[in-house]
């Protein structure tokens, strides 16, 4: 479990390593390094509120978009299902969800059930601007012990961000994915004791 934990870190850290210069936007908030790191203004009137029908087609198209993210990342493009395909065998609606917005415009979203974040998901274009990281910390203030997630070997992103907020690698788990299980697949389990 420590050697998971380690190689995971170790792992993390060569990604971050630059060998090359970052470039700056114009406005001095954008820095762009291969397609991989990108530093973009925190948005400032994000609001989390609890999920509402209305917003189901905002989470699809979020969903679909950043799940192709994930699974590219991972390797696993062709496991890919739609969140119309997925919502009800995955259990979404079994789940607390709950939303973050600017404006009247649904950004991400992020489901828990007993204690696990179950789904998390957020608009590409608003990648790296605290709309995961938000919605993280309020599925940790959720949660009143123990709180647990899963994430896809390969998605560095994801995973950076739970190390970040304090979550520990527990173990690497084989074997198939969760809704779509015709595809082999890996993954970390993660928890946070409070």
């Amino acid at each position: 479990m420590q050697a998971d934990s380690e190689a995971a870190i170790a792992c993390l850290t060569d990604f971050t390593s630059l060998s090359s210069p970052l470039l700056s936007g114009p406005d001095g908030c954008t820095i762009v390094y291969n397609g991989y790191i990108e530093e973009k203004p925190q948005i400032d009137h994000m609001r989390l509120r609890p999920y509402q029908t209305k917003d189901w087609p905002r989470l699809c198209a979020i969903h679909d978009s950043a799940r192709m993210d994930e699974l590219r990342a991972s390797g696993l493009t062709e496991a890919f299902l739609t969140l119309e395909q997925a919502a009800e065998n995955e259990g979404l609606f079994e789940c607390s969800v709950t939303v973050a917005e600017d404006g009247e415009r649904v950004l991400g979203f992020v489901a828990i059930k007993d204690d696990e974040l179950t789904w998390l998901y957020v608009d590409p274009a608003a990648y790296r601007r605290g709309v995961g990281r938000a919605l993280v910390r309020h599925a940790i203030g959720s949660c009143k012990g123990t709180i647990s997630v899963e994430v896809l070997v390969g998605n560095e992103p994801a995973l950076r961000l739970y190390l970040a907020e304090g979550f520990k690698i527990l173990k690497r788990v084989d074997g198939r994915m969760t809704g779509n299980e015709a595809f082999a697949a890996s993954g970390y389990v993660l928890e946070l004791c409070r």
